[in-house]
C-alpha cells in the first residue's frame, strides 16, 4: 500500500495505469529529477464519478505545485524543479471521493527558445525555411504565425517521431475564420494549403494529440 510518505510507490516517467482512490485512501507516489527539470503530471479520470486532485511535494514533505480542478482531468506542472533528489506526488480524493485514475509523469522536457508561446494571443512569428530544436511537453502547446498573400500556396510539415507523442496542428486563416485540423497519427504530419483566401498572418496551432508524452519537432513552412 502506498498510503503515506513512508510508504510512497517509486515510480518512473511514464503512464500508470488504472489506480484506484478510496474514500480516505490516498496515493503517494516518490520519483526523481534534477534541478532545472520540468515536472508534469496528469490525471485523467470522470469526474461525475468522484473529484480527484494532485499535489507535488518535496523532499521535506512540503507542498511545491497542485493541481486541483472539477473537470475530468488534473494537470500539474512545475516548470523548473529547486534541486535535484527525490519529489512526491500525492494523489487525493476530494472531501472523501473515490474513482479510478490514469497517472502520467513525466520529468525533464525542457521548453524550446519560442516560448511563451501557448495561446493565440503570445503566438512566436516566423518566416519559411526550417525552424528546429521546437518541443512539445505535457502542459504545453505552441503557437505561430506566418505571414502570406492571397492566391499563394503554403507548404506546411512538422517534422518528429510519433513514439516520442501524437503530436498535431491546425491552420487557421487570419481572422481565425477556418481551422484546418492535421493529425495521422504517424511520424511527421504535412499539409498543402493551395491558394490562400486571404492576406495576413496564418495561425499554426501545434500540440498533443493524444494522451501524455514529449516530443522534439520541427517546422517547416514553404
Amino acid at each position: 500500500e502506498n498510503d503515506s510518505f513512508a510508504e510512497a510507490r517509486w515510480i518512473s516517467p511514464g503512464e500508470y495505469t488504472p489506480q484506484t482512490i478510496c474514500s480516505g485512501d490516498d496515493d503517494y507516489y516518490i520519483f526523481s529529477a534534477e534541478a532545472g527539470e520540468e515536472i508534469e503530471a496528469k490525471l485523467r479520470f470522470t469526474h461525475y464519478e468522484g473529484d480527484l486532485d494532485v499535489y507535488l511535494y518535496d523532499s521535506g514533505y512540503s507542498s511545491i505545485a497542485y493541481s486541483a480542478g472539477v473537470d475530468d482531468y488534473e494537470d500539474l506542472w512545475l516548470s523548473s524543479a529547486p534541486y535535484t533528489g527525490d519529489y512526491y506526488l500525492r494523489v487525493i480524493g476530494y472531501d472523501g471521493a473515490e474513482n479510478h485514475y490514469l497517472m502520467r509523469l513525466e520529468v525533464g522536457c525542457h521548453r524550446d527558445a519560442y516560448e511563451f508561446n501557448d495561446s493565440l494571443e503570445t503566438p512566436a512569428p516566423v518566416g519559411e525555411g526550417l525552424t528546429t530544436g521546437l518541443a512539445i511537453c505535457l502542459a504545453d502547446e505552441d503557437n505561430f504565425t506566418v505571414f502570406a498573400e492571397a492566391g499563394e500556396d503554403l507548404e506546411l510539415d512538422i517534422l518528429f517521431s510519433h513514439a516520442d507523442a501524437d503530436l498535431a496542428f491546425i491552420v487557421r486563416d487570419p481572422g481565425l475564420l477556418n481551422n484546418i485540423l492535421v493529425n495521422t497519427g504517424t511520424d511527421n504530419e504535412s499539409l498543402s494549403y493551395l491558394d490562400l483566401p486571404y492576406t495576413g498572418w496564418y495561425n499554426v496551432y501545434v500540440f498533443n494529440y493524444g494522451y501524455g508524452g514529449s516530443a522534439s519537432y520541427d517546422l517547416s513552412i514553404e
